[in-house]
């Protein structure tokens, strides 16, 4: 991987450690690894883990605790809509019925 590619993945893993900052080191490390491992791809997981085993110089400590964290951990491939959702529930227990779409009138004259 260049340098250059290898800057812009410290960039970004860096941000989104800023960003989950806020919840405390601890959350804030469990949602980098989650966010990296759940939405960049192979090649940007194993760049990123290639870098930190080459000192991670640039990396904010939440983002190389949580790269480190993962790099035993993350799948060689991850889908994130493969996880399940349960549809929203009523009170009733039955999930809602989805809404019918408006058909188009014609306005002949």
């Amino acid at each position: 991987m260049s340098a250059k590619q290898s800057d812009k993945l410290v960039m970004m893993a860096n941000q989104i450690a800023k960003n989950f900052a806020i919840r405390g080191e601890e959350k804030a490390i469990e949602g980098t690894a989650r966010h990296i491992t759940l939405f960049w791809e192979p090649r940007m997981r194993d760049g990123i883990r290639d870098h930190v085993k080459a000192g991670g110089a640039g990396m904010l400590p939440i983002a190389l605790k949580a790269v480190n964290g993962l790099a035993a951990t993350a799948p060689a491939a991850v889908n994130p809509l493969a996880t399940t959702v349960k549809p929203a529930q009523q009170k009733d227990g039955n999930a809602p019925k989805p809404a019918k779409l408006a058909s188009k009138k014609s306005t002949k004259a």
